[in-house]
């Protein structure tokens, strides 16, 4: 007899249960969330800054290179024969010009580097030179150093991430260095001495791992580049950049992440020479490393009473519109629903606030 008040206790407790948690459901469909914070809160904006170290790597092969006293130029190799009277090209590197036919026999004889065929004229040596770059294997390379600026948005679904960005990449080019013969060969000087990048990115990155309050993200990004107007665009071709990298995000909040990002950049472009009738391929990789902020757009708006001190997430009745909205009870700096010590990892003692350690506990 006494299973009996057991069982029927059993029954009113879980019909009180049941009957409550139907009424929280209630509740909540009743709530009013605005849809645009909803949408919102699915992407994630990101604006970050840092360093680039790239470097310019030409290869010229199928070439002769003609240095004269004023100048350089690059000279047909197809036939692996000079003709007594030619016009080279100069500017090759971004704007590719035809210079003036030059005679290089009478009485303009030039000393041939990588031949082994020297001319004794130690005074056409200091001036003149043509040197094989198939045969002495001649490129020139360049370092650059940028700054980058980069904003990008994008979608998270589960650890899965994609999205677009942009970003302007200031940079500063020192000459390009011969990459042998370097006692006879003058670094090739260019059109500019700084250049503006523009980039449009698509992006797409998986979070692999997870520790205390970082993320470890492995990211692709691809798209294309826009070198404005200091490359002659109709002779020069560039390729998509890829560039993988590795986000670290420290999240502060929910809402807000401080990102570090070291990445490495994959590209090149080639550049026609209508006078050899054959490109010069330039590969152009860049290590970046950037630091930045990513926000997320809040789920919840602030509580708009201002005696409303409630840390978590909570409901209210909002006190101009009557409707049952949920709201934070912090900024978008602080955890929503904080644990213990998230909101004051400090004491008070430690504070710069209490300068002279007035109430120190």
């Amino acid at each position: 007899m006494r299973v009996l008040p057991r069982f029927f206790l059993i029954v009113l407790v879980y019909g009180w249960t049941s009957t409550a948690l139907l009424a929280q459901g209630d509740e909540e469909e009743d709530l009013y969330y605005n849809p645009l914070a909803q949408i919102l809160n699915k992407f994630t904006f990101s604006l970050s800054t840092g360093y680039g170290l790239s470097n310019y790597n030409q290869d010229l092969t199928g070439f002769y290179l003609l240095q004269t006293a004023d100048d350089q130029y690059l000279l047909s190799n197809e036939n692996g024969e000079v003709p007594e009277e030619v016009a080279g090209t100069f500017n090759w590197f971004t704007n590719p010009m035809l210079g003036d036919t030059l005679n290089l026999r009478d009485p303009f004889e030039i000393p041939y580097a990588g031949l082994n065929n020297p001319v004794n004229n130690p005074r056409l040596q200091e001036t003149n030179l043509l040197v094989d770059a198939d045969t002495a294997g001649l490129g020139f390379e360049a370092t650059g150093h940028s700054i980058p600026l980069m904003f990008t948005v994008h979608y998270d679904y589960q650890r899965f991430r994609a999205g677009l960005g942009y970003m302007i990449e200031y940079q500063i080019l020192r000459n390009l260095n011969p990459t042998v013969l370097q006692d006879q060969i003058r670094p090739y000087v260019p059109e500019f001495k700084s250049i503006l990048y523009k980039r449009w990115i698509a992006k797409f990155g998986y979070n692999f791992y997870d520790w205390w309050n970082y993320s470890f993200v492995a990211e692709l990004m691809f798209g294309g580049i826009n070198a404005g107007k200091k490359f002659n665009k109709e002779l020069t071709t560039r390729s998509m950049f890829v560039n993988i990298g590795l986000n670290i995000e420290k999240h502060i909040s929910e809402y807000v992440s401080i990102t570090f990002r070291p990445s490495y950049d994959i590209k090149s472009f080639n550049t026609f020479i209508p006078e050899a009738q054959r490109t010069i391929r330039t590969n152009n990789p860049t290590f970046f490393f950037q630091v930045g902020l990513s926000i997320k757009w809040p789920r919840l708006p602030r509580s708009p009473i201002k005696s409303d001190h409630i840390q978590l997430e909570h409901i209210i009745t909002h006190p101009e519109t009557g409707q049952r909205i949920e709201v934070r009870g912090q900024s978008i700096w602080k955890w929503q629903n904080p644990k213990v010590g998230q909101n004051h990892r400090k004491l008070w003692r430690y504070k710069n606030k209490n300068k002279r350690k007035m109430y120190p506990y």
